[in-house]
């Protein structure tokens, strides 16, 4: 009887390891899939933008000869944005007086309350005004950028001497 007892106890304890041994037939896998998305806009942001004109000499250098600049505009854009960029007439307009390069002049700087007119033109011919109609383009790389603007104070202009400065509004649309 005490081989029948240790047979039973040895069949338990196979048993009771078999049991809790993995089987193969009870593992198992799926697959399942993930989305994934990103939107990126389209956007732009104007860095430093300067048109420094320099010293105009209306009784020597500048009486016979207009003084022209090249300034230029600082901008950052999405990559492959079109941009294009358009210019108000400034915070002075309504005194701009005198012949530019090619019309009567449409922008002005002050200097209290003396005028200097000027011009912005889109290339150095100075033939197309950069203003709300006529644009610059520019195409968005990702990096700062920046884009040529052509300046034009006509020559002889009878003003008293001073500083003289403008603001103008640029827009991109992109």
């Amino acid at each position: 009887m005490k081989l029948n007892n240790v047979l039973k106890t040895v069949a338990f304890a196979v048993a009771a390891v078999v049991a809790a041994a993995p089987l193969a037939s009870q593992a198992g896998t799926t697959t399942g899939s993930l989305s994934v998305s990103a939107t990126i806009s389209n956007n732009c942001v104007f860095g430093t933008s300067t048109m420094a004109f320099g010293a105009y000499d209306p009784v020597g250098a500048n009486k016979s000869t207009a003084l022209t600049a090249t300034g230029t505009v600082g901008i950052t854009c999405t990559s492959g944005d079109g941009i294009t960029l358009t210019a108000n007439t400034g915070s002075n307009s309504t005194h701009a007086a005198g012949s530019c390069a090619t019309a009567t002049c449409s922008r002005a700087m002050a200097n209290g309350t003396n005028y200097l007119s000027y011009d912005l033109y889109t290339s150095a011919a100075d033939t197309t005004v950069w203003n709300g109609v006529n644009t610059v383009a520019a195409t968005g790389t990702g990096a700062a950028q920046t884009v040529n603007v052509y300046g034009y104070i006509p020559a002889a202009t009878v003003d008293p001497a001073g500083t003289y400065n403008d603001t103008v509004t640029v827009t991109a649309t992109f």
